[in-house]
């Protein structure tokens, strides 16, 4: 759901807002914007005015319950990710320093485009995968190598990296663990249950830190503030691939759908 500024208030006195929401899962037709009434604050909380959200592939998976096999029943109660914020909580598992090397798969979505940026801003050496169209946008955000999926397979490069960091869910450790370096980490931003279900069995036996992250994921405010204060330096930009008004949220969502979709897609309110 995705409330824009409050309306004016009713014949009642009470106000409302609009909202996107979705009543059922299924297609991008199952959102509408209703007039709902606007949440009081409670002692201790505080009414925030929403200028702009996003529509982003948690929100696909969610509303059309396209998940990782083993969770469709998790997201009737709960998913949801922010880029920026996401990709600083998992590079901080690993505790990346400078020089070390990292591979984003996955580098051109809206957690992959900010990973690439704090990982340079770490002082890592940075390989994007990324189909082909994308080798521009990730360069330009400071990846230092690039891998086109389409044309090769990072897995059999013979390549090591200190982390590697799965933004796709196609790279569960089976299938990469002899790209890590001895003592590295993998960092699955998604996965299916078989894979958290054994990811600490894996780190156990293999040495290598794997982890999809699950409740360790928490952010606070000095985390926005981290990551605002670099913006202001020039050293992060959020990448904006479309923006849709609030009254076209169908259509956000359906260009979502497609996959296609390079750093945010934004919807903004009215």
């Amino acid at each position: 759901m995705n409330p824009s500024q409050p309306a004016a208030a009713t014949a009642a006195g009470a106000r409302t807002m609009k909202a996107a929401i979705y009543r059922r899962f299924g297609g991008p037709d199952v959102v509408r914007i209703e007039e709902i009434a606007q949440p009081a604050p409670r002692a201790g909380e505080v009414f925030i005015r929403v200028m702009a959200s996003t529509v982003s592939v948690a929100d696909h998976r969610v509303r059309s319950r396209n998940v990782p096999k083993g969770l469709v029943a998790l997201t009737a109660l709960t998913l949801g990710v922010f880029g920026g914020l996401t990709a600083k909580a998992f590079l901080g598992m690993a505790a990346i320093k400078s020089g070390d090397t990292v591979l984003i798969n996955g580098a051109s979505g809206a957690v992959g485009t900010a990973a690439i940026q704090l990982a340079k801003h770490l002082g890592a050496h940075v390989t994007a995968v990324s189909s082909g169209a994308n080798r521009e946008l990730v360069e330009s955000l400071g990846a230092d190598s690039f891998i086109d999926y389409t044309a090769a397979d990072f897995t059999a490069v013979g390549t090591t990296y200190d982390v590697v960091m799965d933004c796709v869910g196609n790279a569960p450790f089976a299938r990469v663990q002899g790209s890590i370096a001895p003592g590295g980490a993998l960092l699955l931003v998604i996965a299916d249950l078989r894979g958290m279900l054994g990811a600490r069995g894996q780190s156990r036996r293999s040495g290598k830190l794997v982890t999809f992250g699950g409740l360790k994921l928490t952010y606070t405010a000095g985390d926005v503030a981290y990551l605002v204060g670099l913006a202001e330096e020039g050293k992060y930009r959020a990448v904006i691939d479309r923006t849709y008004n609030l009254a076209d949220v169908v259509e956000a969502h359906r260009f979502v759908d497609t996959g296609r979709k390079r750093g945010n897609v934004v919807l903004r309110f009215p």
